[in-house]
């Protein structure tokens, strides 16, 4: 049984919705708008492009917020991918320009923080755990870099310095460079 957030909104029921692509999302009914969605469900029952049109806010004509965040996934393939791009490259997409793009990285990035912190507390003891730690940030750079992991005596991270950055393939440093962050 679904529970309305508010006393005069409709229950919203969990099952497979029609296309309704190029909708309005004021035309969707209220069982499919994302932020009521959310609201009654929780976020796990939004899909991406719903979640990223929670922060695109607005579409364009015939191009809902929830269409032109299927049409990035559809672009670049995935979340991840679309976490990568700048902020000046996102903007250039249609519908989106600066605000939405620095809203959408924005959230990438809050994304990207509470993944660290689910593992700050772990030490960073074994070559899978500095995988773990470090491959969220660092996947989908489009540059090599340098980067410098400060640690304390139990193998807490404790701070992260980029160093250099380089080309698309290599990136180089010198010793004290690299030691400067640690001193």
């Amino acid at each position: 049984m679904a529970v309305p957030v508010f006393a005069s909104d409709p229950p919203v029921t969990v099952g497979h919705a029609p296309d309704l692509s190029g909708a309005r999302i004021q035309d969707l009914p209220f069982c499919e708008r994302p932020r009521e969605k959310l609201a009654q469900l929780g976020p796990a029952a939004l899909n991406n492009a719903e979640l990223m049109a929670l922060f695109i806010s607005t579409g364009t004509r015939g191009h809902s917020a929830i269409d032109i965040g299927r049409d990035l996934l559809a672009k670049f393939g995935s979340m991840g991918a679309l976490g990568g791009l700048p902020v000046a490259e996102l903007a250039k997409e249609h519908g989106l320009g600066l605000a939405k793009a620095s809203k959408l990285a924005a959230a990438f990035e809050l994304g990207a923080r509470v993944a660290r912190e689910q593992v700050r507390d772990n030490p960073l003891d074994s070559p899978e755990r500095i995988h773990e730690f470090f491959a969220p940030q660092l996947r989908h750079l489009t540059q090599e870099q340098v980067v410098v992991a400060v640690v304390d005596t139990r193998l807490r991270h404790v701070g992260t310095t980029v160093v250099s950055v380089g080309t698309v393939s290599e990136s180089t440093a010198h010793p004290r460079e690299i030691l400067r962050p640690v001193i």
